[in-house]
């Protein structure tokens, strides 16, 4: 496919994608309208919302240089005390235990909800060819 209508794909679906701030310390990521991920609190010093805005970016860049994102290329990654999702290679998003602590939930659980979320959602932002025609 060509990587113009590529773009424009991306461009256009990415637009269906909404940073909403939720209140004074989360931020909503969600698609089409669906809430997707809630962040709580800051990480590292960064607010929610400016995460979830880190989080779009890197979705934009992701769906960018990766024509197909199937569900299995989004993976949960524990590394120095760290969890985050990633795909590629390249980091998603961070579950911190403040964002854990706001769901009333353990941090390992969150990871696995965010994870699942994300592999519903990501692959149906791919460029997809119509095989059928117009």
């Amino acid at each position: 496919m060509d990587r113009n209508v590529i773009r424009a794909l991306v461009a256009i679906t990415l637009a269906l994608v909404a940073v909403a701030p939720a209140g004074a310390q989360e931020a909503v990521w969600s698609c089409a309208g669906k809430q997707v991920l809630r962040l709580h609190a800051t990480a590292a010093g960064v607010s929610a919302e400016k995460r979830v805005e880190t989080l779009d970016e890197r979705v934009n860049n992701l769906l960018s240089k990766h024509s197909v994102v199937n569900a299995s290329d989004i993976t949960l990654i524990r590394d120095r005390g760290q969890v985050f999702l990633s795909a590629f290679g390249d980091v998603l998003v961070t579950v911190t235990p403040e964002d854990a602590s706001a769901n009333a939930t353990t941090r390992e659980k969150l990871a696995h909800t965010w994870l699942a979320n994300m592999r519903a959602t990501l692959p149906q932002l791919s460029p997809r060819v119509n095989k059928h025609g117009a």
